[in-house]
């Protein structure tokens, strides 16, 4: 498996994983205000960025060859398509939002299906980054 497929999956697995404990807490309305919020947030940012770094040194340190190498043609063209289907549903998760401000009427609702949009953006891209991995593109 390349470094960059690793990769891939490495954020796959822990933006869900993160995320679904954030949504999971904010659906049950554990978080009762902004700041307590704005703290689950924050603490899940760091949680994320903490287990990527980490996963990530162990990928390289395992393949230190493979993820110093520079991107291939082909590993650009899967990069580039898989961003192209993330913009697709981050500006359908966009307006889904937006209707949802209009019948919902809650800001809070608003940010937090902002929010959703941008992580079902980035599972999409890297769910078709190990697509085009696997399928051989």
């Amino acid at each position: 498996m390349p470094f960059r497929e690793k990769s891939a999956w490495i954020s796959l697995v822990t933006t869900l994983l993160v995320y679904a404990y954030y949504f999971w807490n904010v659906s049950n309305r554990r978080a009762q205000n902004g700041a307590e919020l704005f703290g689950l947030l924050i603490g899940c940012v760091v949680v994320l960025v903490v287990l990527q770094i980490v996963f990530h040194i162990a990928a390289a340190v395992r393949t230190p060859r493979d993820a110093a190498t520079p991107r291939d043609e082909r590993e650009r063209l899967i990069a580039l398509r898989s961003t192209n289907i993330a913009f697709y549903v981050l500006a359908s998760g966009a307006v889904l939002a937006a209707m949802g401000l209009v019948f919902v009427g809650e800001a809070f609702a608003m940010a937090n299906l902002i929010l959703l949009s941008l992580v079902l953006a980035e599972l999409a891209k890297y769910t078709s980054q190990i697509f085009f991995f696997r399928r051989g593109l």
